[in-house]
Formats: C-alpha cells, structure tokens, sequence
C-alpha cells in the first residue's frame, strides 16, 4: 500500500528544469510504463486550481483481478526541483471508482475507501516528493522522499507520455 500512496502523489522532477514542463505540453506520467501495450499502473495528471495552484489527478490501479481503479485529485506543489503533496483522508473521501471497468457502486466506494484509509493511514499528512532521476541505462525512474527521508522501496519506473496518445490502466 505504500507504492499506492505514491502512486496516488504521482511526481516528477525532469533533471534540474521545470518538472511540470511536460504536463504544461499535454504530456501525462505513466508509471510501470509497459511501452508495447501502453499500459500504465497508474497515470498522473496536472491541472491549475481555481487559486493558482497545481492538482494533482491520479488514475491507479488498485487490484488487477478484480480490476479496481481509483481517480483522486491532491494539491502539489514544485520543492526543490520535486513535485511534492501530502495525501490527507478528505482527497481520499473524494475520490472515484470503477470495479470491473463499471462505476462502483456506492457500497463498493465505502468499502474501498475504508480499506484504503485504514492501509494509507501511516501516510496521510506526511510530504511525500518525488523526482525522476535517470539511470545509467537510460531509464527514468521517480525517486520518493516521505517527509525529506529517501524511500528507495517506493520508487518506480516513470515515463512522461503524450496525453492523446491513448495510454491506459494495465488490464492485468
């Protein structure tokens, strides 16, 4: 359930420029990127508030089987060449479903967003920064930080993607 609470923070720092850059160029990050089948674990998505800031959106993959997908919406914010959010129970509280590729029923969301509090409460309110990092082989990778310490066990594999080009949730 941590590699979902990042997930859910989606981020990306782009080597000492502008992290939001891409996302500013209809460009969203796919991570777990499956190139072949343009297929995502999850996407993130940035959009300007109503106040100027910066949200958030993130598709995830919460279960393959049954295939469960979660949409949230966070604030974040640019910190030191990080994208950076602190997940609270209110985005969670908002958020949407779908089971089995249908909306879910409204007994479904309870239930999942009591498992999912009850799984991301270690998490809730801490800054969690991500910041892609480039590998020597060449592959982008976004590094997590939860409340300025590294976690190496959350990083994973990310790839900005252009938002036309019909990247999906992974089917399996």
């Amino acid at each position: 359930m941590i590699l979902l609470s990042i997930a859910l923070l989606q981020a990306a720092a782009a080597g000492g420029g502008d992290p939001l850059a891409p996302a500013r160029s209809d460009q969203v990050q796919c991570y777990g990127p499956d190139a072949t089948r343009r297929e995502c674990v999850s996407i993130g998505a940035y959009h300007r508030s109503p106040d100027g800031g910066v949200l958030n959106e993130a598709i995830v993959l919460i279960t393959p089987d049954p295939r469960i997908i979660m949409t949230t919406v966070a604030p974040v914010q640019v910190k030191d060449g990080a994208i950076c959010g602190a997940m609270q129970p209110a985005h969670l509280a908002a958020s949407t479903f779908t089971v089995a590729d249908a909306p879910a029923t409204p007994e479904q969301t309870a239930a999942l967003r009591q498992e999912l509090a009850k799984a991301m409460q270690p998490l809730f309110g801490k800054e969690i920064c991500t910041s892609i990092t480039t590998t020597p082989d060449g592959a982008s990778i976004g590094q997590a930080r939860v409340d300025g310490v590294r976690q190496p066990a959350m990083d994973q594999p990310v790839i900005w993607v252009p938002k036309a080009a019909g990247w999906k949730i992974r089917t399996n």
